[in-house]
């Protein structure tokens, strides 16, 4: 385990990474940092706390998770299809 300083909204915070995730960590934080950033700027109330912007920030990248897993499994589905369509297929050439 790794100590890591990363900075967000202009403040540091110190986290323990797994060994070999240091990279992966500090890209996590900079994307985190640049979606508070963003909520904080489309925000009507320039006064909104950094608490207030995570949770926002999380319910976005939960969203966007929750869309891709969609997609992944709408993808699965097809290819399934296709598996299922392809063995039927070879199924009638070698009954004939």
């Amino acid at each position: 385990m790794e100590n890591l300083k990363i900075r967000i909204d202009g403040r540091d915070f110190t986290v323990s990474c797994d060994e070999g995730q240091r990279e992966n960590l500090l890209d996590a934080a900079e994307l985190l940092n640049s979606e508070i950033t963003n909520i904080q700027n489309m925000s009507r109330s320039k006064m909104i706390t950094l608490e207030a912007s995570a949770v926002m920030a999380a319910l976005n990248f939960a969203g966007e998770l929750l869309l891709r897993n969609v997609d992944q499994s709408h993808n699965n589905q097809e290819i399934n299809d296709s598996i299922s369509k392809m063995i039927d297929d070879i199924d009638a050439v070698l009954q004939n």
